[in-house]
This record gives structure tokens, C-alpha cells and sequence, in this order.
């Protein structure tokens, strides 16, 4: 008995062997989606983004509760990053980082902001994303 996986899948489709089907839920209905790296999560980001700020990941991933600006702007950036790369909901993203729902909505509404505005902070957000989807 042959079991057809996710791999397989992905090659009968054409879409290379990094490319994985991803099932999740959206609005309590199962959603099929293509994420291109199966190794982009939510810890990679925060490493990504703790190492651009040069700061411990605990400080990014929820471990301490620290409110610190020079600790908060990264971890709204990597909650954005979370948004705009993984396709999580807040909820999601809340649970990664140890916040709240509301406390994820307002930093991802901040850093789009920040984007908006071609800020400072909005540019390092761009350039960890681009680093990010290169791979890096």
C-alpha cells in the first residue's frame, strides 16, 4: 500500500520539492494553502529578528515580560513579519510570542504604519522580510 504524501504532492503539481501543502483553519473552516518554505515559523523569525537587534531571543519570543521600547519594537516587527510571511491570524501570532490578541493586532497595525510612513523602523522590517525571503 502506497501513501501519497505532501512531497509527493507537491511534485505532481509542479511545484518543486520545497513546496508544501499547508492545512489550516480559517474561520473554523480547513483551508489548503502552499507556504514556498516549510522551515520559515515563528522561532525562525524571532531569531531572525532578536539577531538583527543584536538581543537574546527570550526577549522577542514571550520568555520575559519585558516593555521596554528597545525590546518591543523588535518583537511588533517580528509579530508583523509573522502576519506578512506566515499568513497567521492574531490569535496565532499571540500564542507564539506570549501576548495577547489585541497587543498582536496593535503591532501589526503600528509596523504597517511605520511602513506607510517609510519610517526608520519600517525600513529594518523590510530589510529582516527581505532577508527572510531570501532565505537567509
Amino acid at each position: 500500500m502506497y501513501i501519497f504524501t505532501q512531497h509527493d504532492a507537491a511534485l505532481e503539481f509542479g511545484l518543486g520539492s520545497r513546496t508544501v501543502p499547508h492545512a489550516r483553519r480559517k474561520h473554523g473552516t480547513p483551508v489548503l494553502s502552499w507556504i514556498d518554505d516549510p522551515l520559515l515559523t515563528p522561532a525562525r523569525i524571532q531569531r531572525a529578528v532578536a539577531k538583527h537587534f543584536n538581543l537574546p531571543r527570550s526577549l522577542i519570543d514571550g520568555a520575559t515580560r519585558s516593555r521596554s521600547r528597545r525590546h518591543a519594537y523588535p518583537r511588533m516587527i517580528a509579530m508583523w513579519l509573522c502576519r506578512q510571511l506566515l499568513d497567521m491570524n492574531c490569535t496565532e501570532i499571540s500564542h507564539a510570542f506570549g501576548r495577547d490578541r489585541t497587543t498582536a493586532e496593535h503591532a501589526i497595525d503600528t509596523v504597517n504604519l511605520w511602513v506607510a510612513q517609510d519610517t526608520c523602523e519600517g525600513a529594518k522590517a523590510y530589510a529582516i522580510k527581505h532577508r527572510l525571503e531570501a532565505g537567509a
